[in-house]
């Protein structure tokens, strides 16, 4: 199997941290992803509970 490893850089990327995670907020209740805690009451925590 061929893999590659790929890096990228976002040119555009909002200069300030604020900004930066209100955009990070915004793609993570957009896309609904699953490993993110904000998304645990849709999907279940993804590898069990942490004790």
């Amino acid at each position: 199997m061929k893999t590659a490893v790929n890096i990228a850089f976002w040119w555009e990327t909002p200069q300030r941290r604020e900004w930066r995670q209100d955009l990070e907020q915004y793609l993570i209740l957009k896309w609904k992803a699953p490993f993110n805690k904000e998304n645990w009451a849709k999907w279940g925590q993804p590898f069990g509970k942490i004790i």
